[in-house]
């Protein structure tokens, strides 16, 4: 006798078919698939709140010192100034960092540009500076291409240019002779309406980055970066390009402007063209300010606040002639931004949702339900008594 497997089943039917809820023999629709969530902004708000204070303190610090350096304008200028190449190099490395790429030759590819500049100064202006940019924008152009064609780590690459660069520019000119070329002449009184310029756009570029749709986006290039194994498709490789050479041009508008403003004085004189020192202090600002170094996650006034309380630091520290060298501040300042980027990365993760919650539970009870075909509870093929 042939089996019927298109039985129906009716309440109260007695001819010996088997007693089975009509949900249990019904097939279970698949769940939908949540979009991913939000991420939660509150930490990199009490993160520049604190920054914020500090700096603060920082500058009550100053002004209340009988010698202070902010009671001259001429020396407020020059300080200014110094924190304009400083706050383009951190946000150099912090748009590296929002694609998992992070980008180890700031500061050489600062040092190339001032070479540049320095040399074609008897041109002109204009000549000088898009000679200093272009080499910003080749270099990035070269990791981007060695990065995405030949699935290299993005670190791996800038370090290789990071040690690779300031050694063949040893050879080739004196690095101490750099700032002594006939320069066009930058006026220190404008050092603030500068500051105020690269502020905004770092401040503008925060609040882009803080949008959810451009945070999915780098979120699938820190993907294709971290696994480089993992096909990615032409957007996100034409992002991670993007944001590379726009890290190595602001890097080398950092070091034009070195060589442009020409002032031996300010807080970062010992920082000057020293790629590892300009590297270092984005880097430490970066991690301070909460980008996390795994990408997608950034803060809005975080780096301009990490920038502007560090130079404010190394400002006391040549005011009151501490005995502790610019680099251990500034490696201080980066194992504070580890873990302030370890609380970032733990409390910043997207919470679930409720209704993303109440998925996993009904797939949870129904997985756990028996079957009705199991032969341990109910025999299908005979009924109940028999």
């Amino acid at each position: 006798m042939a089996y019927d497997d298109t039985y129906r089943y009716e309440p109260g039917r007695t001819d010996g078919a088997p007693d089975i809820e009509p949900t249990t023999l019904s097939l279970q629709p698949d769940t939908p698939v949540d979009a991913p969530a939000n991420d939660r902004m509150g930490v990199h708000v009490c993160v520049e709140i604190a920054l914020l204070l500090l700096f603060a303190t920082a500058l009550f610090m100053l002004y209340r010192d009988e010698t202070s350096p902010l009671a001259t304008s001429q020396i407020r200028n020059s300080i200014v100034v110094f924190i304009v190449p400083l706050l383009l190099c951190t946000i150099a490395v912090t748009t590296s960092m929002r694609v998992h790429a992070a980008n180890l030759a700031v500061g050489a590819t600062a040092l190339a540009s001032a070479v540049v500049f320095s040399e074609l100064a008897d041109y002109g202006l204009l000549v000088a500076a898009s000679g200093a940019i272009g080499t910003g924008i080749g270099l990035g152009v070269a990791m981007a291409v060695v990065v995405l064609l030949f699935r290299v780590p993005p670190w791996l690459v800038s370090l290789g240019v990071a040690v690779g660069l300031p050694l063949w520019l040893k050879t080739r000119v004196d690095l101490r002779a750099v700032y002594s070329q006939d320069m066009p002449e930058l006026a220190p009184s404008n050092a603030w309406m500068w500051l105020a310029g690269v502020a905004v756009a770092s401040v503008v570029l925060g609040i882009v980055g803080a949008t959810g749709t451009v945070r999915e986006r780098f979120g699938a290039c820190a993907e294709a970066t971290s696994s480089p194994g993992v096909r990615s498709s032409g957007a996100t490789k034409l992002l991670i390009a993007v944001m590379l050479v726009a890290s190595s041009t602001l890097a080398a508008a950092a070091g034009m402007w070195l060589v442009w403003s020409q002032i031996p004085a300010g807080p970062v004189r010992s920082v000057g063209l020293d790629p590892t020192m300009l590297t270092l202090f984005g880097f430490a600002a970066a991690l301070v300010g909460g980008t996390s170094v795994y990408g997608r996650r950034g803060g809005v006034l975080g780096t301009l606040l990490a920038c502007l309380v560090l130079s404010a630091v190394l400002t006391l520290q040549m005011l009151h002639g501490w005995r502790v060298n610019e680099v251990w501040i500034l490696m201080v300042a980066a194992g504070v931004g580890l873990v302030v980027m370890r609380i970032v990365d733990a409390a910043g993760s997207p919470k679930r949702d409720a209704v993303g919650a109440a998925a996993a539970t009904e797939d949870q009870d129904t997985a756990t339900q028996p079957s009705a075909f199991d032969m341990g509870d109910i025999d299908p093929y005979r009924g109940p008594g028999r």
